[in-house]
C-alpha cells in the first residue's frame, strides 16, 4: 500500500542513504521508460518494440495531463481500471487529498494493483469526479505495467525486481546493472569507472558485478533520445548515473523511495 498527498507526482525518488541531498526524482511515466531502456540494453526487447513502448507511454501520459487540465484526451479503454477507483469525501485537519494505491501478490508472486482510493476534503462535482476516476485509472494501469515489465523478466533481471516500486534497496549487482545499461546507451564503449580505475584514481572494494554491454549509443542518440525522451529525462538519467557511480565507488547504499 502506498500513500502520497495529492499535488505531488506519484514517482520515484532515488539517492544513497549516505548522501540523500544528491537525489533525482522520476515520474512514474519517466521511470517506466527507463525500465524499457534497461530491457532494451539487455536485448530483452528490440529497437522497434522499444519505440512502440515509448510511444504508448507518451500517449498515456498526454492523456493523463489532458484530464487534469480539462481537455478531452484520446480514447483509452479504461473501463477495467475505472471500476477499481474509489473517491471518498472526508473532513481532514489539513486541506490535503490522500491517494492510496492498493496491491497484493497473486499465486505466482506478481503484484496485482487492484484498487486506488482518493480521499478529498470537498465534495467533487460530477465533472471533477469523472476526471479523478479516469486519472486514477490511468495511474493504476501504469503501476501494473511497471510491475509486469520486471516480473516477466525475473529470470534475466531478478536482481532488479522491485525497482518498479518505492521500497527498493539496490544490491551491488543492481547498481552495476543500471550503470552498465546507461553506459551502453549513453556513452557506448566508454566507462567512467573503468577510466578512473585505470588512472589509479579509485580502487574498488569489489569486482565488477555486471559485465560491460555492447554499445547501443548510435541507435540511442539517433533514434531514441530526442524523439522519445527529451532533455529533461536525459538530464535525470545522467544524474542517476552519478548517484550510482558514487554508490559503486564509495560503497554506499542506493535506494528507490
Amino acid at each position: 500500500m502506498k500513500s502520497r498527498p495529492s499535488g505531488l507526482r506519484m514517482g520515484f525518488l532515488i539517492h544513497t542513504e549516505e548522501a540523500p541531498e544528491y537525489q533525482v526524482h522520476f515520474s512514474m511515466w519517466e521511470w517506466g521508460r527507463v525500465l524499457d531502456l534497461i530491457l532494451w540494453s539487455n536485448d530483452i526487447i528490440d529497437l522497434d518494440e522499444l519505440k512502440d513502448r515509448l510511444t504508448a507511454s507518451q500517449l498515456k501520459e498526454s492523456n493523463a495531463k489532458a484530464e487534469q487540465v480539462g481537455v478531452n484526451p484520446a480514447e483509452f479503454d479504461l473501463a477495467e481500471w475505472e471500476e477499481k477507483v474509489k473517491i471518498e469525501q472526508k473532513k481532514t485537519k489539513k486541506e490535503k487529498e490522500i491517494i492510496v494505491v492498493h496491491s497484493a501478490p497473486d499465486k505466482t508472486g506478481r503484484n496485482i494493483f487492484d484498487a486506488i482510493s482518493q480521499t478529498v476534503s470537498k465534495e467533487p462535482t460530477k465533472e471533477e469526479m469523472e476526471k479523478m476516476v479516469r486519472t486514477g485509472a490511468l495511474s493504476l494501469s501504469v503501476f501494473q505495467d511497471l510491475e509486469d515489465k520486471m516480473f516477466d523478466n525475473k529470470d534475466k533481471l531478478g536482481h532488479l525486481y522491485g525497482i518498479q516500486g518505492n521500497e527498493f534497496d539496490f544490491s551491488r549487482k543492481a547498481c552495476w546493472e543500471v550503470y552498465s545499461s546507461f553506459t551502453c546507451i549513453m556513452t557506448g564503449d566508454e566507462c567512467f569507472i573503468t577510466e578512473l580505475m585505470d588512472a589509479g584514481v579509485v580502487k574498488l572494494k569489489h569486482q565488477r558485478a555486471v559485465k560491460k554491454k555492447k554499445s547501443k549509443q548510435e541507435d540511442f542518440l539517433l533514434e531514441i533520445a530526442e524523439e522519445y525522451l527529451g532533455l529533461g529525462t536525459l538530464a535525470k538519467m545522467t544524474r542517476l548515473t552519478g548517484i550510482l557511480v558514487n554508490s559503486i565507488i564509495l560503497d554506499h547504499q542506493a535506494i528507490v523511495r
